[in-house]
């Protein structure tokens, strides 16, 4: 773990938790979306001198219905060394029972109402997306 980054989760997680409760599923509702939020409400601090580019992240998927996807996240300038780079990863499944997104999204729906993704998750959800993205958080660190 990059304890810059580990500060940075600490200090912004709030921002975050209030996108979360705010805001509908369907617009999170893949693993590149999380890591996109996570470079805008984490990372991209305002104190920061080092800002990174949400829009610009590379993902290398190796799987199909299961595997791993590779994040490349470019800091936000015009040019770029080897040394303006994070990398952070994710495993992923193709149901609820192997892949943790799915899990939050459709566990928690009522049976009689069937699963809305243009609703906010409920406070368990929250807990579970605030996880998730810690574990991202955690295995981030500098290319270079």
């Amino acid at each position: 773990m990059d304890k810059d980054i580990v500060e940075l989760w600490e200090k912004n997680k709030y921002k975050l938790r209030e996108y979360f409760a705010t805001h509908e599923q369907s617009l999170y509702s893949d693993y590149e979306s999380l890591v996109k939020l996570i470079v805008e409400f984490i990372l991209n601090d305002e104190s920061s001198l080092e800002l990174y580019n949400p829009y610009r992240i590379t993902v290398i998927n190796e799987g199909d219905c299961q595997g791993i996807l590779i994040f490349i996240i470019p800091k936000d300038n015009f040019y770029l060394t080897e040394k303006d780079f994070l990398v952070t990863y994710v495993y992923y499944g193709s149901c609820a029972a192997c892949d943790t997104l799915k899990r939050i999204r459709y566990d928690y729906f009522n049976d009689d109402n069937g699963f809305n993704d243009d609703s906010v998750p409920n406070q368990e959800q929250i807990e579970d997306y605030m996880t998730l993205c810690l574990h991202i958080i955690q295995h981030m660190k500098k290319l270079y």
